[in-house]
């Protein structure tokens, strides 16, 4: 047992000469690839009414936030709202239609929660009258597919959504429907440039923005 201990020590101490060899390849390996990726969840949005909003669809997705590659489907939504006879119908709506008629807001609210970044084909008109509705929603990060892809530079004439979405092969049987634009928004979404989807183009050219506005608050 004593000899078997002598040459134990013996060993370590050879090992001891080599050690900042050691400690050195083990600094420059490459951090390893957590086996479950980090998931992130966005939320498709579509609304649909001109002065006030009188349909709401959404579309919970899951990414891997490490590659910024969709995932999968979560959860979806989509209710009919009665904003009062004042408000101005879009044709797809009648009065009767949306008669009595109220949006889940604790659904709403739920799958707010669960997202950290909103997407719309068009925030300038989207943005306003969701916060209005879900004031929670402010405190999510927006991002704009129309504005937020400079999709001119792609090769397209246009960035308005049908003409993409025509563009890429992509139908829709119901038009100006919240929860089949969201769909199709979606499909759009998911198609690829080369190896990279435009969600994944949307995101990363979102992020820069964000990170420097958080630095800026610092000073």
């Amino acid at each position: 047992m004593e000899g078997f201990a002598q040459a134990i020590g013996e060993a370590f101490e050879s090992l001891a000469t080599i050690r900042p060899a050691i400690d050195q390849f083990l600094a420059e390996l490459p951090k390893p690839v957590p086996l479950v990726a980090p998931v992130g969840r966005a939320l498709i949005l579509d609304l649909e009414g001109l002065d006030e909003t009188v349909e709401v669809g959404l579309i919970l997705v899951a990414y891997n936030s490490h590659t910024d590659d969709l995932a999968g489907t979560l959860d979806s939504y989509t209710g009919l709202r009665d904003a009062g006879v004042a408000a101005k119908l879009p044709g797809k709506f009648s009065r009767k239609m949306v008669a009595g008629k109220k949006i889940d807001k604790a659904k709403i609210e739920e799958l707010i929660a669960q997202a950290d970044v909103i997407i719309s084909h068009n925030n300038g008109f989207d943005r306003p009258r969701f916060e209005k509705l879900f004031p929670s929603s402010r405190r999510r990060h927006w991002l704009c597919s129309l504005n937020g892809l400079p999709w001119l530079n792609f090769g397209f004439q246009e960035t308005g959504f049908e003409y993409l979405c025509e563009r890429h092969g992509i139908r829709n049987s119901d038009w100006h429907r919240a929860l089949p634009d969201a769909q199709a928004l979606l499909e759009l979404l998911a198609q690829k440039r080369g190896s990279i989807s435009y969600f994944s183009e949307l995101l990363r050219a979102g992020r820069p923005q964000r990170v420097k506005a958080t630095a800026a608050g610092k000073h």
